[in-house]
């Protein structure tokens, strides 16, 4: 599989997740993901985190279904190589009422498998998107 295909795989699926009432969407995503994938984003890094295999991909789509409910990514720029994908996007949430944007790289294995996922947004948008305080 090359790597617009599975760029395109993963809108797919994001956009299932994001649109769905629950957390149903999340075994879609997880799939695509190797079993020995590396997950980061700007919020795991201030925690000094990685999730890693699809265990460490579920508990990322379910905390993250859980963080925005339903929403909407808009891929405005999506970039691609041999092996990954840079997707640049604007996600809505809050009923279309708050957004915030940035960007995800997915780095995918042979079988066209991500083996490397990491997200990269504000996370002071993020939390006024999502209506949480700054402390």
């Amino acid at each position: 599989m090359d790597s617009k295909s599975g760029a395109d795989q993963f809108i797919a699926a994001l956009h299932n997740l994001e649109q769905g009432a629950d957390e149903s969407g999340v075994g879609a995503i997880v799939d695509l993901f190797a079993d020995d994938a590396e997950l980061v984003n700007t919020a795991l890094l201030l925690g000094g985190e990685t999730l890693h295999g699809k265990d460490g991909a579920t508990e990322f789509w379910t905390q993250y279904k859980k963080t925005i409910g339903v929403g909407k990514s808009d891929f405005h720029h999506i970039t691609i190589s041999e092996n990954t994908a840079g997707l640049f996007w604007k996600t809505t949430v809050g009923g279309g009422t708050s957004q915030y944007d940035g960007s995800t790289l997915l780095d995918f294995d042979d079988s066209g498998k991500i083996r490397y996922f990491q997200g990269y947004y504000d996370t002071r948008q993020l939390n006024h998107a999502i209506g949480v305080e700054e402390k």
